[in-house]
């Protein structure tokens, strides 16, 4: 039998995409360092969902037409 070349593959991604900080933690005896994410600062969304909340009007309306229209169908049913 032959010996397989075994060659270090190393991934063709970037190593860091965001700046991150390093901390060490202390795995199998060893010390390993794992990145953390970066703090940054805080984002505002200003999001308008008055298309949504009449949707949801609607969906509500219509949720309480048809079980009000079960009870009283119950009622002719017996």
């Amino acid at each position: 039998m032959s010996k397989k070349n075994r060659k270090n593959r190393q991934p063709n991604v970037p190593m860091q995409t965001t700046p991150v900080q390093s901390t060490q933690t202390k795995a199998g005896g060893g010390m390993i360092k794992m990145p953390s994410r970066a703090q940054s600062g805080t984002e505002t969304i200003n999001a308008d969902y008055t298309h949504v909340y009449s949707d949801l009007r609607r969906i509500g309306l219509l949720a309480s037409l048809l079980i009000a229209g079960l009870v009283v169908l119950s009622f002719f049913i017996k």
